[in-house]
């Protein structure tokens, strides 16, 4: 390779943006999503929220809430998908698979699903992001129980 190859490569790798995917149900979307997507928006380029659900009209209703809440960001977008979240990645430009931990049962749930993926072909790295003290309780599972007895 020579020194124009070289630069030229260079410059075309700079063109290309740093798009990390923030996969999952969201259902419903709380404060330790939100912590998850303010620490990957201030490493990454740019993040995309993808709203993952089989019910594409509950996915396409929840990615429009979320995309409310970050219509001010220029660096945060949001999709959804019914589809299954390989499928996506097949064809795409992410570098990476933004995920949130909060105890050891999300470790090995991480875990495994990352190795699934890495079974089914899919080399994007995942990268983990720690929720805050205060929003490590947080469960979609716990709060969607409690709105059963509020209603």
């Amino acid at each position: 390779m020579n020194l124009e190859q070289e630069i030229n490569l260079e410059l075309n790798q700079a063109e290309i943006k740093k798009l990390a995917l923030f996969p999952g149900r969201f259902d419903p979307f709380n404060e330790a999503h939100q912590e998850i997507i303010s620490q990957a928006s201030s490493i990454f380029e740019e993040v995309l929220i993808l709203v993952c659900d089989p019910n594409e009209e509950a996915a396409k209703e929840r990615g429009m809430y979320i995309a409310e809440l970050y219509a001010d960001y220029s660096n945060i977008g949001v999709g959804y998908w019914s589809d299954l979240l390989v499928n996506f990645l097949q064809n795409t430009r992410v570098c990476a698979i933004i995920r949130g931990l909060k105890n050891n049962t999300n470790l090995n749930r991480e875990r495994t699903l990352c190795y699934s993926h890495q079974d089914l072909g899919i080399q994007i790295p995942f990268v983990y992001f720690m929720n805050s003290r205060q929003a490590s309780h947080i469960s979609s599972t716990v709060y969607k129980e409690g709105l059963k007895y509020l209603n």
